[in-house]
C-alpha cells in the first residue's frame, strides 16, 4: 500500500502515474482532515440546535500542499471539514502585522 499523507505526492501520482499508483493508495484520511470531522462532530452533539456549517476549522501546516488537500472535492461531504490551512509562515506574518507580544499576552484560563 501506498501512503497517501503528502498531498503533493498524491497530485503528482494522480496526474503523472495514474493507474498503476492511485488503485493502491491508502483511503485514510489525513490527521487534518480527521481533525475537521471530528472537531465539526463534536460540536453538532454539544450544540444540537447551532447549524454545523457556520463552525469554521482552522489548521496551521508546514506545506502549502495541505491547503490544496483541504479543497479536494473528495473531501467535502455535506460539511467541509476544513475550512482554511495558514502555512506556518503566514501565522507568524498574522502574529508581526498584529504586533502581537508574547511576553504580554493574558493565559486564557487560571
Amino acid at each position: 500500500m501506498i501512503s497517501s499523507e503528502c498531498p503533493g505526492w498524491v497530485c503528482y501520482a494522480e496526474k503523472r502515474v495514474g493507474d498503476l499508483a492511485v488503485p493502491h493508495m491508502s483511503k485514510t484520511k489525513s490527521a487534518q482532515q480527521l481533525f475537521g470531522i471530528i472537531m465539526k462532530h463534536h460540536l453538532s452533539r454539544m450544540y444540537p440546535n447551532e447549524d454545523i456549517n457556520k463552525v469554521k476549522t482552522v489548521t496551521v501546516m508546514p506545506c502549502y500542499d495541505k491547503k490544496l488537500e483541504a479543497v479536494r472535492p473528495d473531501f467535502i461531504p455535506q460539511v467541509k471539514e476544513v475550512d482554511t490551512v495558514l502555512a506556518t509562515h503566514e501565522l507568524l506574518e498574522l502574529f508581526e502585522k498584529n504586533k502581537v507580544d508574547f511576553a504580554n499576552v493574558e493565559p486564557w484560563a487560571k
